[in-house]
């Protein structure tokens, strides 16, 4: 096949009420887009976590984005001030949305866009990260990409969807 085309590369199904789901990036692939389409029956959150290690790290922990008296916040804990502007949704039952993984495959720099809908709550768009992409502490390349619901809350049913393009 022709370079720069999207091929579907895993599906998550959630049947029961999962607090995280744990996504594996393949190599061979230089971007990534996630798509999801998620309820929560409690009305959860949508973190992102990042890991370069399969899973025994991750570089960035339970960044989301809140509204407060129509300005944006962000609460976020990472090894570097790279990362700012806003990312998810309010707590709410219906979340859709996509996220979008550049340089994937490089060892410094990878970049993160997304977009997140909801049915019953505010909905934010913006970068993750601003374009200097990840801070220094990324050494290798991202992957594994952890959906967090957060604290008490769950997933409840849903899909999230991960499409790839090869390295050219």
């Amino acid at each position: 096949a022709c370079g720069g085309d999207y091929v579907h590369i895993s599906t998550t199904d959630i049947t029961s009420s999962t607090a995280s789901v744990e996504v594996t990036l393949p190599t061979g692939y230089d971007r990534f887009e996630f798509i999801f389409d998620l309820y929560s029956a409690g009305q959860a959150y949508i973190y992102f976590d990042f890991s370069q290690d399969a899973g025994s790290n991750w570089l960035v922990n339970n960044y989301k984005v809140t509204g407060k008296n129509g300005t944006y916040s962000h609460s976020l804990t990472s090894t570097s001030t790279a990362y700012n502007g806003g990312l998810m949704t309010e707590r709410s039952k219906y979340l859709s949305g996509s996220i979008k993984i550049h340089r994937a495959s490089e060892t410094s720099g990878t970049r993160f866009v997304s977009y997140a809908s909801a049915f019953d709550g505010p909905t934010y768009s913006a970068s993750i990260q601003n374009g200097s992409g990840m801070s220094t502490a990324q050494t290798a390349r991202i992957n594994k990409v952890k959906f967090n619901a957060a604290g008490t809350y769950t997933y409840t049913s849903g899909k999230i969807s991960l499409y790839g393009i090869k390295d050219s």
